[in-house]
């Protein structure tokens, strides 16, 4: 059996080498999924009323008419996508 001696600052140096492109990697790719599932998430009221802080569907209905929030309504259900969302409050965020 053959015993191979390195210094502990050689070692962790290697280690970093070998590890951080593939933790860079997955980082990446990891970015990207969470980017596109949250582009294509579909949100109800509820989860809408607490990105927007606000406790009445009377308010979120007024943001609806006034504001423009886009929204898409199937029957007596509205729905939204989370990138709508995230965009109107960027943008309300920017006018004040």
């Amino acid at each position: 059996m053959e015993v191979i001696v390195i210094e502990t600052a050689a070692f962790h140096n290697l280690i970093d080498q070998v590890t951080k492109p593939l933790f860079d990697e997955i980082r990446q790719i990891r970015k990207e999924l969470s980017d596109k599932s949250l582009e294509n998430e579909w949100m109800e009221e509820e989860e809408v009323m607490k990105l927007l802080k606000i406790t009445s569907k009377s308010w979120l209905s007024e943001y609806r008419v006034s504001n423009n929030l886009p929204c898409y309504k199937a029957g007596r259900k509205y729905s939204y996508k989370r990138a709508d969302i995230m965009k109107f409050i960027e943008k309300r965020r920017a006018n004040r």
